[in-house]
C-alpha cells in the first residue's frame, strides 16, 4: 500500500492533499524505523503512537494528526484521543556519554541490524551530522574511510574495523549496490529521514538512562580529541563548527570527565 492509496477522495482539496500526504510521510518514517510497511500499522499500539507523537515538532504533530484521522479507518489504526495530550518534553542539552555508555551502546549494535549498527558506527567514528550522514552515496564508503565532496574540498573520514565490516555487509545485501544510489535507502522511496535515524539511536540507547541523540555522539567524538591533544583549530575544520564551541565543550567537561574520557 503507498500514501496514493490511500489518497484515493478525488474531491480533497490540494491544500488537505498535501498536508495529509506530509503527515503520512512521517507516519511512515515511523513505520520504517520499527520495520513495518502501512499494512502493518495496525499492530502499533498506544503506547508506539505516542513515542511518535512526543518526537514530532509542532508542525509535523498537525499533520500527522489530520493524516492518521483520515486514514485511521483503512488502515485500521488503533487510535485514541489520549496520544495527542502527550505532553512534549523539554529539549535536553547534548552531553558527553561515558566510555560505559558507549560500551552499552556498542553492545546493542552488535545485536542490531546491519543498517543500524552502521548508522551508529558512522557517527560515533567520524561525528558526522544527520544532514551529513544521511546524504551519503554508495560511492562515499572508501573501505577503511568515508569520503565526502564539499564544493572543491574534500573530507577523508577514516572509520574503525566495526564501521567497514559493518557498512561493507550492509552494501553488499542492499538491493541497489550503484555507487550513486542512496546509502540509506526508505521503503517508499529516497532516502530514510532524520526520525527513522533519531529512532535508531533510541533503540540502541536503550539500556541507559537517557535518549541518545546525534549531537551527544559528535559532542562526545569531539571531547575525546580534545582530551588526547588534537588543536581547538583543527577539531573544529574537521567538524564544520567554531574553535569556540570546541574549546567551550572541553572547558564544560573536563572537570567531571576527565579520567573517563583520556583513558579511553
Amino acid at each position: 500500500m503507498q500514501v496514493e492509496d490511500i489518497l484515493i477522495d478525488t474531491e480533497l482539496l490540494n491544500y488537505t492533499r498535501v498536508r495529509l500526504r506530509a503527515g503520512l510521510r512521517v507516519f511512515m518514517d515511523y513505520l520504517d524505523s520499527l520495520n513495518l510497511s502501512l499494512e502493518d500499522a495496525q499492530e502499533l499500539t498506544p503506547e508506539d503512537f505516542r513515542a511518535l507523537v512526543g518526537s514530532l515538532s509542532p508542525g509535523q504533530r498537525k499533520d500527522v494528526q489530520l493524516a492518521l484521522s483520515y486514514a485511521a479507518q483503512s488502515l485500521r489504526l488503533n487510535l485514541s484521543r489520549t496520544i495527542w495530550e502527550t505532553p512534549r518534553a523539554t529539549p535536553r542539552r547534548a552531553s558527553c556519554l561515558s566510555d560505559e555508555d558507549l560500551k552499552l551502546m556498542d553492545e546493542a549494535a552488535r545485536q542490531a541490524s546491519w543498517r543500524n549498527r552502521s548508522l551508529y558506527y558512522l557517527i560515533r567514528d567520524t561525528g558526522l551530522t544527520s544532514e551529513e550522514l544521511l546524504g551519503m552515496l554508495n560511492k562515499h564508503f572508501q573501505g577503511s574511510y568515508i569520503l565526502l565532496a564539499k564544493g572543491r574540498t574534500e573530507k577523508v573520514l577514516p572509520i574503525s574495523r566495526q564501521a567497514q565490516e559493518a557498512v561493507g555487509a550492509y552494501i553488499a545485501a542492499k538491493h541497489d549496490a550503484r555507487p550513486d544510489a542512496p546509502l540509506w535507502p526508505a521503503r517508499h522511496g529516497g532516502t530514510i529521514s532524520s526520525l527513522t535515524l533519531a529512532s535508531v539511536l533510541r533503540q540502541l540507547s536503550k539500556n541507559l538512562d537517557r535518549v541518545v541523540k546525534v549531537e551527544d555522539l559528535r559532542r562526545t567524538l569531539i571531547y575525546k580529541m580534545v582530551a588526547r591533544g588534537f588543536p581547538a583549530d583543527l577539531i573544529a575544520q574537521w567538524f564544520g563548527c567554531t574553535s569556540v564551541y570546541v574549546s567551550r565543550i572541553a572547558r564544560e567537561e573536563m572537570p567531571e570527565r576527565r579520567r573517563v574520557v583520556t583513558s579511553a
